[in-house]
């Protein structure tokens, strides 16, 4: 993370092998730490969450937006506001040029670039209206720690009023081509993200999950950036099963490659935290579950 400078796949629909993966990703809030804005935070997702069951996706996406982004984003409104924070930008998808960076400089904003500082990325510009929306391995970093997944229209604008604006005239929804190809709905993703970040801490929070020997890079990212997606998701990574009859089988996941070798299924442990109550899942269903933002709510593995 510095100062700015000059400088994939279908999600297939999830099957392997195993029993069934449970993740609350309701809209119950955590019990707040003070009266007031604690409440006042409950009543805005639960509310948010009845706009989603009637229907109005785009209202409580635009509801729950306004709330995550309190002291950061500003309100809806788009007016200059103070920010407690440092607006941090990724670009992935595409590559920056000198001229975004002198955007980022203009509104006093930071650069990320590494995969490594992912997670610290407050704007995601994901397309620049020519690029097809990617599902990166830094976009499911960022997808897990920020509601701010936006067109580089908003950075073009914001350096043009000379101030950063709010985000929510430029998210990326309604990308018809991207949502159809990795079966997903960004409103709803970026909704679920907010809920689930409120009540469990990530869409993988208290999930334990092992990856077996050759996934990454088999239609996968790295060992390095598999990791990083897991622990922004808010699950531990285990390098071992070894270590499993200390924790919960049932919240302990095994990750094959899509479809899963012989020779995973028989790496020490697996069968064993299968029988225990533990799950297999595919590559396939991870990148799903990131995407979406949401374990939907029961995964039945054959």
């Amino acid at each position: 993370m510095k100062k700015a400078s000059a400088m994939n796949e279908r999600s297939p629909t999830p099957t392997s092998t195993g029993r069934k993966v449970t993740q609350q990703t309701s809209s119950t809030s955590k019990t707040p730490i003070s009266k007031g804005i604690g409440v006042m935070r409950e009543k805005k997702i639960d509310a948010a969450s009845s706009a989603k069951k009637n229907g109005d996706v785009e209202v409580a996406v635009s509801m729950l937006l306004s709330e995550a982004s309190e002291g950061v984003s500003g309100s809806p409104n788009r007016k200059a506001v103070e920010r407690s924070e440092t607006v941090r930008i990724m670009f992935t998808g595409f590559v920056a040029t000198r001229q975004h960076m002198q955007m980022i400089d203009t509104i006093g904003a930071e650069i990320v670039e590494s995969i490594e500082e992912a997670h610290t990325a407050t704007h995601i510009i994901v397309t620049d209206g020519a690029t097809k929306f990617r599902r990166t391995p830094k976009l499911m970093v960022c997808i897990c720690k920020s509601p701010n997944i936006i067109k580089l229209e908003w950075l073009e604008q914001s350096a043009k009023e000379q101030r950063v604006l709010d985000t929510a005239p430029y998210l990326l929804v309604g990308d018809k081509e991207a949502e159809k190809h990795y079966s997903f709905s960004m409103k709803e993703t970026i909704q679920n993200g907010i809920e689930v970040r409120e009540t469990t801490g990530g869409v993988l929070g208290g999930l334990y999950v092992y990856i077996c020997s050759g996934v990454a890079g088999n239609r996968a990212p790295s060992t390095k950036e598999l990791n990083l997606i897991i622990e922004a998701a808010g699950g531990k990574v285990l390098s071992s099963l070894a270590t499993c009859k200390l924790l919960d089988p049932a919240k302990t996941i095994v990750l094959t490659s899509d479809p899963s070798t012989p020779s995973q299924l028989r790496e020490p442990g697996v069968r064993n935290i299968l029988k225990l109550g533990g799950n297999i899942v595919p590559t396939s269903w991870l990148f799903h579950v990131i995407i979406t933002q949401c374990i939907n709510p029961v995964i039945e593995l054959d």
